[in-house]
């Protein structure tokens, strides 16, 4: 029942962008400290505008714009008090303006999709393998040709030692992504785990060919060994 009006409300990050970046003017008008704050705001910005397509940087941001918001509210309350209320309209407005650029830029500027594979690598590089292995599968439900996803699926199935499993998985990320280099040489490891060597060697010679890396010379030598 509440979902009609929770789709007219604006996403809570636009008010907090507006009500945090008001309370940061209002500090710097009354505290010389206030780029301490600043500073980790703006790299944290500047960190998503390089890397844009991780634009989950912005939540480093986060913590220290919830601070400003809560001294935005805090002034408020206190030139109320003080009846100082001219500033107050000023500051309202400083934040409606800030919320409704944020708004206009939003729908100007439509959110990068969310590059799942890269989340999933994140826990395999962190060790978590299961919980990898859980979001790759969900992911690869919901999107079947996910490509990136279904390698990332192949490499969580093979360190299961599930080597049946993974090198399908594979197969259909090569069948969507033949020039990734990193699916040949996971699918010939695969391969050689199961005893498959000449599938293992064509693989392996795909990826060298593909990107003519040590690593992979050293997997094809381990694969002509025997």
């Amino acid at each position: 029942m509440f979902s009609p009006v929770l789709a007219l409300l604006p996403a809570p990050a636009t008010w907090l962008l507006a009500l945090g970046l008001a309370g940061l003017v209002w500090f710097a008008l009354e505290d010389r400290r206030w780029l301490i704050i600043a500073a980790p705001i703006f790299i944290a910005w500047l960190t998503m505008a390089v890397f844009w397509a991780e634009d989950r940087f912005r939540f480093h941001a986060t913590p220290l714009l919830a601070l400003c918001s809560g001294v935005w509210i805090d002034e408020v309350v206190r030139h109320f008090k003080d009846v100082r209320r001219w500033q107050i309209p000023t500051f309202v407005l400083l934040a409606g303006l800030i919320a409704a650029g944020s708004l206009y830029l939003g729908s100007q500027n439509p959110p990068p999709p969310v590059r799942w594979d890269h989340i999933v690598w994140g826990y395999i590089k962190m060790g978590e393998i299961l919980e990898a292995r859980e979001l790759a599968q969900r992911i690869a439900r919901e999107q079947p040709d996910n490509g990136p996803i279904l390698e990332a699926l192949g490499y969580t199935a093979a360190a299961n030692r599930q080597y049946e499993e993974a090198a399908q998985d594979l197969e259909r990320a090569i069948a969507l992504r033949p020039r990734s280099h990193v699916a040949h040489s996971n699918l010939a490891r695969a391969y050689l785990a199961l005893g498959r060597r000449a599938e293992a060697a064509q693989e392996a010679k795909i990826a060298i060919d593909l990107y003519p890396s040590p690593e992979y010379q050293a997997l094809l030598g381990q694969i002509e060994a025997k």
